[in-house]
């Protein structure tokens, strides 16, 4: 990506925009349409934070289900404990991929938040 298309992408981006220039550079109406979004990127963040928690422990029940399979020697459980192994780990790696590639973390998001509550708080 060339530098000309992230400084487009990055100018695109309100809530970069709200850090960088400070929230009093917004309309109210502007600042109340950034909270619900900020809002609703939040409630967004933890659901799939949630998802790939949840996938995460996931990959404890197949640890035990390999051990299972190993004391009662099931050649054949074994194996699918060890691929639902891999294909939860990797699963999860790639959920917080994707979670770190959208949003930068939680804290950004609240960051951003408490700007834009700030902000209205004063006006």
């Amino acid at each position: 990506m060339s530098t000309f298309e992230q400084l487009e992408r990055e100018a695109n981006d309100e809530f970069h925009l709200l850090e960088s220039i400070g929230a009093k550079e917004f309309s109210t109406e502007h600042l109340l349409e950034l909270h619900d979004q900020a809002h609703d990127r939040l409630k967004d963040y933890d659901r799939r934070n949630r998802i790939n928690l949840l996938i995460g422990c996931t990959v404890l029940g197949w640890v035990a289900a390999f051990f299972c399979a190993y004391a009662y020697q099931n050649v054949w459980l074994a194996i699918c404990a060890v691929l639902g192994l891999i294909f939860s780990l990797v699963a999860c790696i790639a959920g917080i991929f994707l979670l770190t590639k959208q949003y930068k973390s939680r804290i950004d998001l609240e960051y951003s938040l408490r700007l834009i509550e700030s902000e209205l708080k004063n006006r």
